[in-house]
């Protein structure tokens, strides 16, 4: 598959076509990256990955994003509060409690994401640094190869 933005009318004229001349596959397996980032995350060994992004990197998108190549995602921004207090943040990214409610039922895909979503980090934001640090032993805990602070949202 090859990627393309679609042009669209802008105040200033059209956007140029952005066909890429190959598939990205193709470029991905061409391009290094910094051998100490798969030495710190191992498996993630591609120049790229799924970034998180609030109300869409839930563990369904990063799913998708695995079974078309991704090596490494990163989670929706997660309140450390809410992981403290075990309000939806925690319960939508705990893997116990996704593996509890998920492979129920008929479809046999219906699986816990926490069972094939690694390596993954955690984005935790907060305003507290106690609040924060146990946010992150609770992500830990979880299981994730890493915790990246959110400083900029709020």
């Amino acid at each position: 598959m090859v990627g393309q933005m679609t042009t669209v009318d802008e105040p200033d004229g059209p956007l140029p076509d952005r066909t890429l001349s190959r598939p990205l596959a193709d470029i991905a397996r061409e391009t290094t990256i910094d051998p100490r980032v798969p030495a710190l995350v191992p498996g993630f060994d591609a120049p790229f990955f799924q970034a998180g992004l609030a109300g869409y990197s839930d563990a369904p998108m990063r799913l998708m994003a695995r079974r078309h190549g991704c090596p490494f995602c990163v989670t929706e921004a997660l309140l450390d509060r809410t992981l403290i207090s075990g309000g939806k943040g925690r319960t939508r990214e705990d893997p116990d409690l996704l593996a509890e409610q998920c492979g129920t039922g008929d479809l046999e895909e219906n699986r816990a994401a926490g069972l094939e979503d690694h390596p993954i980090a955690g984005q935790l934001m907060g305003t507290q640094p106690a609040e924060m640090a146990r946010g992150a032993e609770i992500l830990l805990d979880f299981g994730y190869e890493v915790v990246d602070l959110n400083f900029a949202a709020r």
